[in-house]
């Protein structure tokens, strides 16, 4: 409840004004108006200028019998909630007389609808309502951050015509981020990003329909399928559909056996939990069609180590002397009783020697990630270095790296900087960035991790792509602005009415 001073009546926010409101005469108007800061009102209309810093935001009570009425609320005085009304001239009382003696008689042959009740709506310094454009506002704000950026590279060597492909992406976020960016540079006067929306993936009948509804692009029924395609894939509708190339890959994979919340039947890579499945069918898919840069997105505590690892085929040797020195000590109750309804049990990475004198992975630990069937190409003594390459012996059979590296002569300790080499369909770089959405100008917590993935040799003469990447989100953080209330729907919404 919202009251005003003595002998104007108390305003309540919900409900009809206990007491008729008195006229405001121009000095009473005058002097209201100079208490809470304003300037004096314009003579030629009568409206009250309400003056707003920048640490103070406005207060719109939607009134159907006064949709005119306006505070000004600062965070230091939140308790007192007072207003500008210009006043009526006679002409005008007599006006809205008529006009509400129409409106009665028109209520009295119109069914009884339930009454609205007045709703507070925050809004910015420009006017604007932010539940209706708040996550458009940040949006462009971010994409007026590197506007130059995007310039610059449109203008030298973007591609023409960006072809953008997403799987397991939900709302196809992604593809609403390139389109609200696209707006604000419109907006600016700038050229828009080139770019092709070409096909979704997703298995989760609402969200296909939802994509459908929404996106002209194909959209693929499942992930799995898709990656064992040769050259068409069932749509969400039935329809073998081709497949087509794509330049911007972006993949949400499934997080749920990745999460946190699953401590004790928490699964990894190598499971066969739905996480693991779309992660390798995901990365199936970039193999195959081979992207430039490619964007995962997955939960904090995702194992994004061994993602990199089965991405680049690279494995540190200190990670695989972890794993081997894990799987001798005791393993938790929990993890024990996991393993034994798996039917699983801790293995050491073990490779297989072939006709052709060289060595294959066949048997893969929780603690390492590669493609099982990957080729041993050999070991870098630092990152960056040659590659030292080693031939297997004519009908070696199986072999533990353990055993490996010792008849190799290789440092596998827990300091060593060796970094053993494998072999993919195609060579990429990645780089892992962990954020937080409440650096980014929303009112929450949600911590998730992006993999950004390249092709080195779509990037040449630039040194630190990854780098470049991370230091490019840092600057895209803008600070949080309004609280999570300004944001929801209000009550009376149809949409909140309706569900």
């Amino acid at each position: 409840e919202v009251k005003k001073g003595e002998g104007r009546g108390t305003a309540t926010v919900g409900k009809q004004a206990s007491q008729p409101r008195k006229r405001h005469h121009q000095p009473e108007l005058e002097e209201a108006a100079a208490k809470i800061g304003s300037k004096k009102p314009k003579p030629e209309n009568g409206a009250a200028a309400v003056k707003r810093g920048a640490d103070e935001f406005v207060i719109v009570i939607d009134d159907e019998e006064d949709k005119d009425r306006r505070a000004t609320v600062a965070p230091s005085d939140e308790g007192t909630c007072k207003r500008a009304k210009r006043a009526k001239t006679k002409a005008e009382q007599l006006s809205d007389d008529e006009e509400e003696s129409k409106t009665k008689t028109a209520d009295k042959k119109r069914p009884r609808t339930l009454a609205k009740s007045r709703v507070l709506h925050f809004q910015d310094s420009r006017g604007l309502d932010v539940h209706e454009h708040g996550v458009e506002r940040i949006a462009h704000e971010m994409a007026a951050l590197i506007a130059p950026l995007l310039s610059d590279a449109i203008a030298r060597d973007f591609p023409k015509g960006l072809r953008v492909a997403t799987v397991c992406s939900g709302t196809d976020s992604p593809i609403l981020a390139l389109s609200l960016a696209n707006d604000s540079r419109k907006a600016a006067g700038l050229q828009e990003i080139p770019y092709s929306h070409v096909f979704s993936c997703e298995i989760d009948p609402a969200k296909q329909a939802y994509l459908r509804r929404n996106f002209d692009a194909p959209v693929y029924a499942d992930i799995v399928e898709l990656a064992m395609a040769e050259r068409e894939a069932r749509t969400c509708c039935g329809a073998q559909v081709p497949v087509p190339s794509f330049d911007c890959y972006v993949a949400g994979t499934s997080c749920k056996d990745f999460s946190g919340l699953r401590s004790r039947h928490r699964q990894d890579l190598e499971d066969k939990g739905t996480s693991g499945q779309t992660f390798f069918a995901a990365v199936e898919v970039m193999f195959k069609h081979k992207p430039r840069f490619v964007i995962f997105e997955n939960v904090k505590n995702a194992p994004w180590a061994k993602m990199e690892e089965y991405m680049t085929g690279l494995v540190p040797c200190a990670t695989v002397y972890e794993g081997v020195r894990g799987s001798k000590k005791a393993i938790s109750k929990a993890d024990s009783e996991a393993r034994e309804e798996d039917g699983d049990a801790p293995k050491e990475l073990t490779l297989v020697t072939t006709e052709a004198r060289v060595w294959v992975v066949d048997e893969v630990p929780r603690s390492v990630g590669v493609r099982v069937g990957a080729e041993f190409l050999g070991v870098r003594l630092k990152p960056g270095t040659p590659l030292r390459t080693f031939k297997a012996k004519k009908g070696g059979g199986r072999v533990t790296l353990t055993a490996l590296a010792k008849e190799l002569k290789l440092d596998m300790s827990a300091s060593s900087t060796a970094v053993l080499c494998f072999k993919t369909p195609c060579e990429y770089q990645t780089k892992v960035v962990k954020v937080d959405t409440k650096h980014y100008g929303l009112p929450q917590t949600r911590q998730r991790g992006y993999l950004f993935a390249w092709r080195p040799e779509f990037f040449p003469g630039v040194k630190d792509v990854g780098g470049t990447w991370a230091a490019l989100l840092e600057g895209l953080r803008v600070p949080v602005r309004y609280p999570f209330s300004a944001f929801c729907l209000p009550d009376t919404d149809e949409c909140v009415v309706r569900w």
